[in-house]
């Protein structure tokens, strides 16, 4: 009984201690599936490493832009991004919002 109540306390501090999660994806229906929509302007690194083909580095050119342009007006101002391209904003259109 000691350990299942060490336990608990332990998870309890876990969940006070820990601020909530928050993230610049928004889930949004695509038809029968649930895509989740990135913010450009807001999220992290391993948010924009989700979408396809943004890996570590390219995701890092986003968030440099930001820093120095300021915020992104319209999803296509990603092709100004070294490494995006024709191809990869066709797969990101419907993956990515300004808003």
């Amino acid at each position: 009984m000691k350990k299942l109540f060490t336990g608990l306390l332990v998870l309890l501090s876990f969940a006070v201690a820990t601020p909530p999660l928050t993230l610049a994806a928004e889930p949004t229906v695509a038809g029968d599936q649930v895509v989740m929509v990135v913010n450009i302007n807001k999220a992290p690194r391993e948010e924009l490493q989700s979408l396809p083909g943004i890996g570590p580095i390219v995701a890092g050119r986003i968030i440099e832009f930001r820093q120095q342009g300021g915020v992104f007006s319209t999803a296509e101002e990603l092709k100004q991004i070294k490494g995006i391209g024709t191809k990869t904003m066709a797969q990101l259109r419907s993956r990515v919002t300004v808003d």
